[in-house]
């Protein structure tokens, strides 16, 4: 039986005078090409739909820019935000039985830095005591520990007015610190860190000091919204504005 072949323009050449069919390589290569003209066609179509501002996106792209500069502008006058063109990086190592705590306050004292934030730190401990979230009061276990991550601020400004309850366990100094232990189990806890972790073999800590930075805690009041607890606030200490000594 004779073989039918379907002839169009698209598969047909000339050749010596006579049409022939188109090889079925160049046929999928064309095909091919015109793909990937199409895909990139839609691709640029898209990108400039999405880059064209209509005047309904444009009143939108300015609304949230004013809610922005409002909440910014909120942040500075409430001193919850700062920024710091200088500082000084601090690097501490504690020895076997000395408190993690404790020693952080005494190097706060001792270089008289007013605001730092604490950016590493390796070691182990042999007892901890760390105050779990949403607890009034802290938990102690005798146990061998490795300092998965220590982060938080530090300062020099001490709350021996009696803003911190002695509960809390910062009765001394005042900050805010958070811990991650990891035991012989890989089990790991983590918490707000309280006076009583004794250093087992070492820790090894690395502070950033906010040259002309000030952190204090002052009461954020629940009936306006706030937390109910004393909180972080950020001064310069090149402005004018100042807390009260």
């Amino acid at each position: 039986m004779e073989r039918k072949i379907k002839f169009t323009v698209a598969n047909l050449r000339l050749i010596n005078g006579k049409i022939t069919q188109r090889p079925k390589r160049m046929m999928k290569f064309a095909f091919l090409v015109f793909l990937i003209i199409l895909v990139f066609s839609h691709s640029s179509f898209a990108n400039d739909q999405e880059n064209t501002l209509t005047p309904v996106n444009s009143l939108k792209i300015e609304q949230r820019k004013i809610k922005d500069r409002e909440w910014y502008a909120r942040k500075q006058r409430e001193h919850e935000t700062a920024i710091f063109t200088g500082s000084k990086i601090h690097v501490l190592r504690l020895s076997p039985g000395e408190d993690l705590l404790q020693s952080l306050w005494r190097y706060a004292r001792v270089t008289g830095f007013k605001a730092a934030s604490i950016v590493s730190t390796v070691g182990s401990l042999q007892r901890s005591s760390i105050r779990y979230a949403n607890e009034p009061n802290g938990t102690v276990i005798e146990d061998y520990f490795e300092i998965v991550s220590l982060v938080g601020n530090i300062d020099s400004q001490f709350s021996d007015t009696g803003l911190f309850p002695s509960s809390m366990g910062v009765k001394e100094g005042s900050g805010h610190v958070h811990i991650s232990l990891s035991n012989k189990d890989g089990t790991t806890i983590g918490g707000h860190l309280l006076t009583g972790n004794i250093i087992y073999t070492t820790a090894e800590i690395t502070l950033v000091e906010m040259v002309n930075g000030l952190f204090t805690r002052e009461m954020d009041p629940v009936e306006e919204g706030g937390s109910g607890y004393y909180e972080l606030k950020v001064y310069d200490t090149t402005a004018t504005d100042l807390p009260p000594n």
